[in-house]
């Protein structure tokens, strides 16, 4: 790892549905806003709030990084499609879905590639793209 580099993060909600983030490292600034984000825009879409979520997200591009966790990256881009696809901005979605889809792949976990396919087939169907939102549900089911 890089120096100044981080060694791990974790992300865990409690009994309550509270959300836990540990990060462990020295440069930990930039991850931990992008977290922060993360989080307000999984709560200001769970609330319908699409464009406050899309907004929340606006971090992003500043903060991927080498010093940013694959699986923080990851988490933010399948944030930042939904919430995109939420908002209307389907073109924008369906390009981080990819960039999430790559991510998943990098990271060898079939789980987490079967996710990112199914956030790829969300923001499809918001694109009024049926066929190739079947398609990526089918290969996320394989």
């Amino acid at each position: 790892m890089a120096q100044g580099g981080l060694r791990s993060l974790g992300i865990s909600r409690n009994r309550l549905g509270e959300l836990h983030i540990r990060i462990d490292g020295e440069n930990v600034r930039s991850a931990a806003q992008l977290a922060e984000a993360v989080v307000r825009a999984q709560q200001l879409t769970r609330e319908g709030k699409s464009d406050q979520a899309f907004k929340a997200m606006a971090v992003l591009p500043a903060q991927l990084s080498a010093d940013i966790p694959l699986s923080l990256m990851y988490r933010a881009l399948v944030q930042l499609c939904i919430a995109e696809s939420e908002a209307g901005r389907v073109e924008l979605a369906l390009g981080h879905a990819n960039q999430a889809l790559q991510l998943a792949e990098r990271s060898q976990a079939s789980w987490r590639r079967a996710a990112a396919l199914s956030v790829l087939a969300y923001a499809l169907l918001r694109a009024q793209q049926y066929e190739r939102a079947a398609s990526a549900i089918e290969e996320a089911l394989q």
